[in-house]
């Protein structure tokens, strides 16, 4: 997978990106404000600050820096329209890992999203934890890459994924097949 050489605040930045916008490339363009074509580091800074992100509570300054400088492919200290295209190849890299897996699930549970949350539970304690989430993947033989679906499960960001947040998957995939019967 391409995901695989993703830094972690990139895939969360993204993951965030999913939930919240309906296009990478418009969000380029909501933070070029001034549409010059390139975004500076304190313009990407002001735009994340302004955002309700929870994933990057911690460290937030030195995460939204190091995101930044993924970006600026060439390091001169503007990431580009073309620079911003890595935003949305790893968003489409991983709304097709998430249409596998949930394909996956599929296959082996049916359309029963109850019996999926209850293999994936195995502690019982009404969350699924990333080392539990990867070791239930694992076990059930899916192969693709883990952690970027349990990082856009979780969406507050906490480590954990609720079992509101794994039923937002559920119905997501309910409405997507509803849609094209």
């Amino acid at each position: 997978s391409s995901l695989a050489g993703v830094p972690e605040d990139v895939l969360a930045f993204v993951d965030y990106l999913t939930a919240t916008a309906s296009d990478p490339m418009k969000t380029f363009g909501q933070i070029d404000e001034a549409s010059s074509g390139a975004i500076s580091l304190q313009r990407f800074e002001e735009w994340f600050g302004a955002l309700d992100c929870g994933k990057f509570r911690h460290e937030q300054q030195k995460r939204v820096k190091e995101i930044y400088r993924y970006l600026d492919i060439h390091g001169d200290g503007k990431v580009t329209v073309k620079e911003w295209r890595v935003i949305a190849q790893i968003w489409q890299e991983l709304k097709l890992s998430i249409k596998e897996f949930v394909r996956f699930s599929q296959n082996c549970f049916g359309s029963d999203w109850s019996h999926v949350w209850t293999c994936f539970d195995t502690n019982k304690n009404g969350t699924i934890e990333a080392e539990e989430w990867a070791t239930a993947v694992r076990r059930v033989g899916y192969f693709g890459p883990p952690m970027p679906i349990f990082r856009c499960i979780d969406r507050d960001g906490t480590g954990k994924i609720s079992r509101e947040e794994f039923a937002s998957l559920a119905s997501s995939v309910a409405a997507a097949a509803a849609i094209a019967r």
